[in-house]
């Protein structure tokens, strides 16, 4: 699917409606470099009192030169105007959101195709040229003006094509991020911030990216900025999100033909290609999902969350090595406290017995096999 796109107008195509509701409305931003507060007065320049008004009668607007006085006329400012641009607008609801930019030379539209026709960005389309045009004239609509709908006027320089795959629960996705913190991308970088995995993140070309679906949208829905329904947020645990970022250097010097041109199937393999670079092949561990049931299980003992992972881990130790090899490894007391947070969970002395211990078992997990629709998870559930 593509989760960004960055949409660029050059300003001759722009409708001057949107650049006066901008400017209007919004105001510019400015850089402006100081000179010597005692250089010459120049002509032209433009007086503003430090409440922020221009004085009309002693300036003219358009000049390029800003000096800044007090209440008392004396001047505490005085500088040149390197660049200025209309301040970007965020226009829609609050989970239906683009944001509009003006610039001097062009008019820049962007974010998430997904968030103009769904609730949240899980799942979105898949053909880039449609996801443009629903961009487009969701801004359109908005910003009540006419955008040119024909897409050869429009130059990207930035996609993001992201794929989905279910591991099954959120237990085997943050085992797959472990094993992809070890991978390395050629030329690009490895970087790791949080729980989100980073080939290349400086890049002009291209980036890659790796990160747990869950938590993510569970932050997006407590900031309002997506809405999802329970069984939503559940699925989206068992989620790893693969994203490649296609930017602005690919774009003007490496694309084979216009953005426009390509097809679905194409970004799957560009996708595919480069991940297949870092990751290829990959195996996991299949387990139960139950570190959290345990944490659960540890809090209502009065224990921390920390005593409850360490429950956990000692349950992993059990199904690799069996309760006795375990149980030698362990203090006394360690193991007490730990088998009354599993029993408290619903563990029973059954469990512990070497003919009921079921060892981890191994599956590879490859790229091609993600997921592409809520419906898809359902069925694999």
């Amino acid at each position: 699917m593509i989760d960004w796109l960055t949409l660029k107008l050059d300003r001759s195509l722009v409708p001057q409606a949107v650049y006066d509701r901008a400017k209007n409305q919004n105001g510019m931003v400015m850089c402006i470099t100081p000179i010597p507060l005692d250089s010459p007065w120049l002509d032209g320049e433009t007086l503003v009192h430090s409440d922020g008004s221009l004085d009309t009668s002693t300036s003219t607007y358009s000049a390029n030169h800003r000096t800044v006085v007090n209440g008392d006329g004396v001047v505490i400012f005085r500088g040149v105007v390197t660049w200025e641009k209309i301040s970007r607008e965020s226009i829609g609801s609050d989970s239906h959101r683009l944001v509009v930019e003006p610039a001097p030379h062009a008019l820049w539209i962007y974010g998430s195709p997904a968030r103009v026709s769904e609730l949240n960005n899980v799942f979105g389309k898949e053909c880039i040229r449609e996801c443009a045009l629903d961009m487009i004239k969701f801004a359109a609509k908005h910003l009540e003006c006419i955008l040119p709908t024909r897409l050869e006027s429009w130059d990207v320089t930035r996609a993001d094509i992201t794929q989905n795959y279910d591991l099954g629960s959120a237990a085997e996705v943050r085992q797959a991020l472990s094993y992809l913190r070890q991978s390395e991308g050629g030329r690009l970088q490895v970087n790791t911030k949080s729980e989100t995995i980073y080939w290349g993140a400086n890049s002009s070309l291209r980036k890659l990216k790796a990160y747990h679906k869950g938590p993510h949208l569970q932050k997006q829905v407590k900031k309002n900025e997506a809405q999802a329904s329970h069984e939503e947020l559940e699925l989206s645990n068992r989620l790893l999100r693969l994203e490649l970022t296609l930017a602005n250097q690919f774009w003007r010097e490496r694309s084979a033909k216009p953005w426009f041109d390509y097809e679905p199937h194409e970004l799957e393999q560009m996708h595919q290609h480069y991940f297949g670079q870092v990751i290829g092949k990959m195996e996991i561990t299949e387990m139960e999902d139950i570190r959290t049931p345990l944490i659960e299980a540890a809090n209502r003992l009065g224990f921390s969350d920390g005593l409850g992972l360490a429950a956990y881990r000692t349950w992993c130790l059990i199904k690799s090595m069996g309760f006795r090899e375990a149980e030698d490894t362990l203090s006394r007391s360690t193991l007490t406290r730990h088998k009354a947070i599993m029993f408290e969970a619903g563990f029973t002395y059954a469990d512990f017995h070497a003919q009921n211990i079921i060892p981890f078992r191994r599956r590879t997990i490859e790229l091609g096999s993600a997921v592409t629709s809520w419906d898809d998870m359902r069925q694999a559930a």
